[in-house]
């Protein structure tokens, strides 16, 4: 099971289902662009894993 799986189960839990963590709340302005640096990490990630011989 890939890890971007858990990782999406763990923050609904977290998040909207229990109430703990509130993004706008806890991080306020900065969650634009935590969000983008997380984006563009794991699109880092899958492109260092891109296969271009299979292309």
């Amino acid at each position: 099971m890939p890890a971007i799986v858990l990782m999406l189960v763990a923050g609904i839990i977290i998040g909207p289902v229990l109430g703990v963590f509130d993004p706008a709340r806890d991080i306020g302005p900065l969650m634009g662009p935590i969000i983008s640096i997380a984006v563009a990490i794991i699109l880092f990630e899958g492109g260092l894993t891109l296969n271009f011989h299979s292309l």
